[in-house]
């Protein structure tokens, strides 16, 4: 099973509502415009939570891509984060999009 599998597999049982058409949504007009399982910081935390090693590693492995020193760099470049739930909500997000652009490149 290859890392976007992984990545889908957490998503949908996170939220397993999303549908081929809410991921196209995602992918074309991003996350932020709600998404059930993906609104509140409640969820998107708990997402995080219980996938924590499986976004890291590809947080992680995303930042060596872009030639950026870690996930926390990766995140900073782009986005001012007050507390760990911040990070958590940016991170779920982050997977769930790239997630919608793999299936709907």
């Amino acid at each position: 099973m290859d890392e976007y599998e992984k990545l889908y597999n957490a998503v949908k049982e996170h939220a397993p509502s999303l549908d081929t058409e809410d991921f196209k949504q995602i992918s074309k007009h991003g996350i932020d415009a709600g998404f059930n399982g993906f609104i509140y910081y409640a969820d998107t935390v708990k997402f995080f939570d219980r996938n924590e090693e499986l976004i890291t590693d590809y947080l992680n492995n995303q930042a060596d891509e872009y030639g950026v020193d870690g996930m926390f760099k990766l995140f900073n470049d782009n986005y001012q984060a007050y507390s760990i739930d911040e990070f958590k909500n940016w991170a779920s997000w982050y997977v769930a999009e790239s997630v919608a652009h793999h299936l709907n490149p």
